[in-house]
């Protein structure tokens, strides 16, 4: 399987967009918790947007944070697809895609 996933924190120019490989029959659980951290590392890493440079936050807080900003989306693509929005991203494609 070839996912291709978005995620962000609510905030213009904190999103991003990748692409995963799962093998066939991957239950949608594993894939959501996979993409679920894939989220949080990027809303880890545009945390000071919502916080700011400097200010500290409690670990309750930065939860919060996680549990109503951040956000995720994925889809199935065929390969063709895959190939699709590598082109229109300027990426090379994976040798590994060509496995799905």
């Amino acid at each position: 399987m070839i996912i291709l996933a978005n995620c962000g924190n609510g905030y213009c120019g904190c999103e991003s967009e990748d692409v995963f490989f799962y093998e066939d029959g991957t239950p949608e659980a594993i894939i959501n918790e996979d993409i679920w951290q894939w989220a949080c590392e990027n809303g880890e890493s545009y945390a000071y947007v919502h916080f700011g440079w400097e200010e500290s936050y409690t670990d309750e807080e930065y939860d919060d944070y996680l549990e109503n900003y951040v956000d995720y989306n994925w889809r199935d693509v065929t390969y063709e697809e895959y190939l699709e929005w590598c082109e229109n991203w300027g990426y090379e494609p994976r040798e590994e895609a060509m496995l799905f």
